[in-house]
């Protein structure tokens, strides 16, 4: 998710790349931070209505997610081990 003018995504693309695969430009500066933001307040929420949807039955359908199909299995297990450090 990258914010600013077109020009220095394309000079930087190269450098991005190398950090990953999937390269978004989202418009003016600010604005990859933003979406990033966005994404970041969408995790967690889908992340509870896995783990309520977990308690109430097991399955799958239209509701399937990432986090019920790669967490799920983890919440069943009691497995709550952080992915990843807070302060990223």
């Amino acid at each position: 998710m990258f914010g600013g003018p077109a020009e220095a995504l394309e000079r930087v693309r190269p450098l991005l790349e190398v950090l990953g695969s999937t390269i978004t430009h989202c418009g003016p500066v600010g604005a990859g931070q933003t979406v990033k933001l966005c994404n970041q307040v969408v995790v967690p929420l889908n992340n509870l209505a896995m783990a309520e949807a977990l308690l109430l039955c097991a399955g799958s359908g239209a509701a399937g997610s990432w986090q019920l199909s790669n967490l799920g299995p983890r919440v069943v297990e009691r497995g709550f081990a952080p992915g990843f450090k807070v302060a990223l």
